[in-house]
């Protein structure tokens, strides 16, 4: 399931195998919490969780993927596919690794933080100086840090398993291992089919662009942001992960020390059951239509549709959490119904007109056949 595709200057590669399957849910997981529009079973699947797994996937496990583990299948890419020789490998990672996987993930918090307002250069502890560790944990103002700085047990647990990399890894194993025993076995095999045709159907094609190109052709999304933008046009590597549970949503991430590589986690439900054709009105129409089946997000998109508005004014006038907000934003933004763009800090919301003429096109394109038919 690793096969490469030349697309133009750009080398193409879909993985299946179960590490990155499994390491992709986990990650997503993570993130159930803070966004609408995933598959529902990965809701259902959180809301299932105990509380102190769902703490490790959150803060321990899904925080380590991209420099640790995403890293180190993009590197090595074992081809096996069950979960014990997945836990066998997580368990022969050095403490090196693992080491090298927190500093990238502190720098990566410190480089957050520091983007937040126009903060300068935010300073990246040593793992081995624990007061260190803790001012920044307790000082940073990146999402991780405040999550984990709520709870005084989960404080002191993080900074523990952050300063012993030896017995961070069993957790990280042990993570896995609770997680696929309990809760993946069954979805995972479920799963199976739906991704192999994903891999035919891609496979199967010709992707002759660049980067971007390559990326909208297999998920139907074009980079969000000035940033995401200069990530793809520098790539010559895409590794393309099919997932069941993103829904609306693509994940990108880069290999600690390989800027070239962009790893992209896209929904394959809805490739390779149909013609090339269908596949482009399913791309443009369903994730709006999802976006705005409901009460909420059609009302922020009426909100913005003539006039531009931060995040705290459409909390204001919707009479909503800041939380239940940005969740709703982000998904409409997923799916292309509305457009961001930040300034000074503060992120600005508009209805996505371009996309949306598209969105309206497609769906008269198939009343117009009906009424033929």
């Amino acid at each position: 399931m690793g096969r490469s595709i030349k697309s133009g200057s750009v080398r193409v590669e879909f993985r299946a195998t179960l590490p990155y399957r499994l390491t992709s849910v986990l990650t997503l997981l993570a993130s159930a919490a803070r966004y609408e529009g995933f598959d529902q079973q990965l809701y259902v699947t959180h809301a299932a969780l105990p509380l102190d797994l769902r703490r490790d996937i959150e803060l321990v496990f899904a925080p380590l993927a991209q420099p640790l583990v995403f890293t180190r299948l993009c590197v090595e890419s074992p081809p096996f596919d069950d979960f014990a020789a997945f836990a066998g490998w997580l368990s022969q990672l050095s403490e090196t690794d693992v080491r090298k996987a927190i500093a990238a993930f502190l720098q990566d918090l410190a480089q957050e933080a520091s983007n937040q307002g126009g903060r300068g250069a935010v300073p990246v502890p040593v793992t081995d100086d624990e007061p260190a560790l803790r001012r920044f944990i307790t000082d940073t103002a990146a999402e991780w840090c405040r999550r984990v700085r709520a709870d005084a047990s989960t404080f002191e647990y993080v900074v523990r398993l952050f300063r012993d990399p030896g017995e961070l890894k069993a957790r990280l194993v042990f993570t896995a291992t609770r997680f696929w025993d309990a809760y993946c076995k069954d979805a995972y095999d479920a799963c199976t089919p739906i991704i192999a045709r994903s891999l035919r159907f891609h496979r199967q094609r010709q992707y002759t662009g660049g980067t971007t190109e390559t990326y909208f052709a297999v998920t139907g999304k074009r980079p969000s942001s000035e940033e995401a933008r200069r990530k793809f046009e520098s790539a010559s590597r895409l590794v393309f992960l099919p997932c069941c549970h993103c829904g609306a949503y693509v994940a990108f991430m880069c290999p600690v020390g390989d800027e070239r590589t962009l790893m992209v986690i896209f929904n394959c439900r809805s490739s390779g059951g149909s013609s090339e054709a269908q596949q482009g009105i399913i791309r443009d129409v369903f994730p709006a239509l999802k976006a705005l089946a409901d009460e909420t997000r059609l009302g922020i998109a009426l909100l913005v549709r003539e006039q531009e508005l931060y995040a705290q004014q459409i909390v204001d006038r919707l009479d909503l959490s800041q939380s239940s907000i940005s969740r709703h934003l982000n998904l409409l933004v997923a799916c292309n119904v509305l457009s961001v763009r930040k300034e000074n800090g503060a992120k600005f919301y508009r209805v996505n007109e371009p996309a949306m003429k598209r969105f309206l096109g497609r769906l008269s394109a198939l009343v117009e056949k009906e009424e033929r038919d």
